[in-house]
Formats: C-alpha cells, structure tokens, sequence
C-alpha cells in the first residue's frame, strides 16, 4: 500500500452556507475522522471506523491515487440517510488524504543493535489507539521539530508475553536530532498488524494488546487499554473514533 507523508490538518469545506435539511442534518457540519477506502468502477465508498458505510454524492477530493483498501483521513459533511439501505449515509467529502499506513517492524534475536537504533527511542505520546480488521490505528503526540519524525510499530518477538498471555507492541518515533520547535505535534498512523495472526492459537478468538511509548525522560509509557484484535471475520459496530476536530491541535510536521 502506498504509503504518504500525513500529519493532521483539517480541511475545512469552503463556501457552505447553513442549510438544515428535514432529518436534521446541516451542511455546516462535518466529521474529521479515519476511514477505508474501497474502489468501485468509476467511484468508490467509504466505510468509517465506527463501521458506517459512506457513499460521496459529491466530493470536493480527488481520489486518482489512493488504492483500493488504502486507509485514509476524510472530512465529510454528512447530506442524509441512504433510503435504498445500501449504505448508511450519503456525504460530501470535503477532503480526503491517503493516511500514513506501514507493516509492524519485528524484532528477532538477530536483530542488531544498529538496526534498533535506526528506529528510533525520541518520545511519542499515544492518546487514542484501536484496531479495526487487520490494522491497528493510534492518535500520537510529539515534541514538534523542524524535520521529518520516522514512525513505527514494533513488536519484540524476544520479550515474555503478558500475565493473561497478551502482546506487548511499542509506538516509537525518531526525529533524527532535528532541532526542536517548541511546538507539540500530532498525528495518526495506521499498521498491519495481520502477521500477530500466525503466532496465534487455533482456539483463539482474539489476541490481547498492550502498546507502550517512550516518555521524554526515557521511560516506557505503559498504555493501559488492552485492545483485542479480533480474529474472527465480524465487524464491530462500536465507535471506536473521535471527531479530530476535539483533538488539541499543534504544529504540523512530517512524518514518514
């Protein structure tokens, strides 16, 4: 999947005026949130991490080079319930951005110390994390710097799994010594975390996870939600996002 350099911005639908509709819905609304993308002939839908399904009556996006089942971020303006029940809404996308997705780094006994390094121990706050079907997303906070942050999800094949025989993956960022901007920033990753599935037993259901960052002092964060990546081919209907809009926003910087 292509991967984009992605830090949040809010893309803010310009030259509506208000105009409430008989279900209530008003043109002056939008949702900030995170989706995936699925291709059709000549179109294509959304299905958004709460699970709804979102047919673009309209969009103000381009959409020529995100990939079928590419994660993405979208701001939509939600015109009316789908009358057919083919989908949940119609909406209006008002902008949409191929969201920074990567495979999970794994460390292995002969992982070398260079190769650790490389990825990085600079601080990174996680403030919101969930998986939705093989892909695990997280909200995260960094000291802003005038470069790019390297961001990635490893999970240490060496470390004892948890009392209750769950996983332990870590959320790091390397800033590369860039010089501090005094700024926090912030921003979302997505990660394919379908590999956890072959070290899994035959009667699981799910498999328990524990994500940890670094603080700025050098110690683990320990995240304290376990989440349960799910196994089985069902779709949890619970919404698992919030509107990005009531996250504090901070500098925008790159990231990779």
């Amino acid at each position: 999947m292509k991967k984009l350099l992605f830090f949040m911005t809010v893309l803010v639908s310009a030259g509506l005026t208000a105009c409430n509709d008989d279900d209530g819905y008003s043109l002056d609304d939008f949702v900030f949130t995170t989706a995936t993308y699925h291709q059709l002939d000549g179109s294509y839908y959304l299905v958004n991490d709460s699970g709804e399904t979102l047919w673009p009556s309209t969009s103000m996006a381009n959409p020529a080079f995100i990939e079928d089942g590419a994660r993405v971020t979208v701001n939509y303006t939600i015109l009316g319930e789908d009358p057919s029940g083919q989908y949940d809404y119609y909406i209006k996308v008002n902008g949409m951005e191929e969201m920074l997705t990567k495979d999970m780094f794994v460390y292995g006994e002969n992982t070398t110390p260079e190769v650790k390094d490389s990825i990085g121990s600079d601080p990174i706050k996680i403030t919101n994390a969930w998986v939705v079907d093989d892909y695990l997303t997280a909200f995260f906070e960094v000291p802003g710097t005038y470069g790019t942050h390297l961001i990635n999800l490893v999970y240490d094949k060496t470390l004892e799994t948890t009392e209750d025989g769950g996983i332990v993956l870590e959320l790091t960022q390397n800033d590369d010594d860039a010089m501090l901007s005094g700024y926090v920033g912030w921003g979302v990753a997505s990660f394919d975390i379908s590999s956890l599935k072959a070290g899994a037993d035959s009667t699981q259901s799910s498999i328990a996870i524990y994500l940890k960052s670094k603080a700025s002092d050098g110690e683990d964060i320990n995240y304290d939600t376990k989440i349960d990546y799910s196994l089985e081919d069902t779709i949890d209907k619970q919404p698992r996002t919030r509107n990005l809009n009531s996250v504090q926003q901070g500098e925008k910087q790159g990231l990779e």
